[in-house]
This record gives structure tokens, C-alpha cells and sequence, in this order.
């Protein structure tokens, strides 16, 4: 069908949640099998970006990139906060809506980069499988970007988000 493996896998999860029995899995059992297995996932995934960067993206550091990493840096809390604003309307009818503080906490910490760096590493197999049109030095670039907006996320907003909480 050649559909993305990370949206495959992220379908066939909720498919297997939805359509399992609640006989099958114990709650906690299976919240200690799932947190291993993300943890796994995420360190395969977070040591393969960081060879990538290390090989192919470091000519890429200059002084214009990191104004355009910036830029992005900063873009990226727009578009969460409008995109949180947005939805704040459905919240309502389900909840009781979310404060403003809880909307400066998931601006602030809603990004993370799995998925992302996951998406830019296939971006490269699917260059080398003749999927895209896309060159191979703007793949690079891509993944030059991500995988910095992911560093960064991970050194500031990680470390900071707590003192966004009352």
C-alpha cells in the first residue's frame, strides 16, 4: 500500500485497543509492558537521529540556519497556542475547559519529537527508495531542523516545563 510505518503502527494501537477485550489486559500489567516498550522505542529512535545529525547535519550549522532554527523555534509555540485556543471549544463540551495556565503549560510542553524524528527518518529511506522527488541534501536539511527543534525542545522546554505548573 506504501503508507507511512509510523501511522500503520500508530492505526494498528488504537485498532487493538479498541477491538481487545477488557478480559484480556490487565490495566497495570499492561501500563508496565507499554511504558518499557516506549522507552525502548524512543531510545532506538532519539540514538538514530542523534548518528544521523552527527554525520550528515552538522554542515548545515551556520549562522543563517540558527536564525532560521529560531525562527521555527518560536513559529512552532504560535501554532501550538492557536491550535490549543482552537480546540478550546470542544474542550468545553466535554470538560470544563482548560485555564489559561493549563494552555501556557501544554504550549510549552507540548512539543516532543518521536513522531517527528521518527517522519524524518524515513523521509531518507524513502528518498533512497525513489518515493519522493525530494534531493537528498534537502532531505538533510529537514532533518537538520527537526532534530534541532527536537535538542532544543528536550534541553528547555523539558527542563523548565515544571515551573509553568502551580
Amino acid at each position: 500500500l506504501e503508507v507511512s510505518g509510523v501511522l500503520s503502527c500508530c492505526t494498528a494501537g488504537v485498532v487493538l485497543a479498541v477491538l481487545s477485550p477488557a478480559l484480556i489486559f490487565e490495566p497495570e500489567s499492561m501500563e508496565s509492558v507499554w511504558s518499557t516498550i516506549e522507552w525502548i522505542g524512543n531510545t532506538l529512535i532519539f540514538t538514530l537521529a542523534g548518528l544521523i545529525i552527527g554525520k550528515r547535519c552538522i554542515y548545515f550549522l551556520s549562522f543563517t540556519n540558527l536564525g532560521y532554527l529560531l525562527l521555527l523555534y518560536a513559529l512552532l509555540f504560535v501554532v501550538r497556542f492557536i491550535t490549543i485556543c482552537l480546540c478550546c471549544p470542544i474542550l468545553w463540551l466535554f470538560n470544563n475547559g482548560i485555564s489559561m495556565n493549563e494552555t501556557v503549560f501544554l504550549t510549552w510542553a507540548g512539543l516532543r519529537g518521536a513522531v517527528s524524528m521518527a517522519l524524518a527518518l524515513s523521509l531518507a529511506n524513502s528518498i533512497a527508495e525513489g518515493r519522493t522527488t525530494l534531493e537528498k541534501d534537502n532531505s538533510d536539511v529537514v532533518f537538520f531542523f527537526i532534530g534541532s527543534i527536537v535538542a532544543l525542545t528536550l534541553l528547555i522546554n523539558a527542563t523548565t516545563c515544571g515551573y509553568l505548573l502551580p
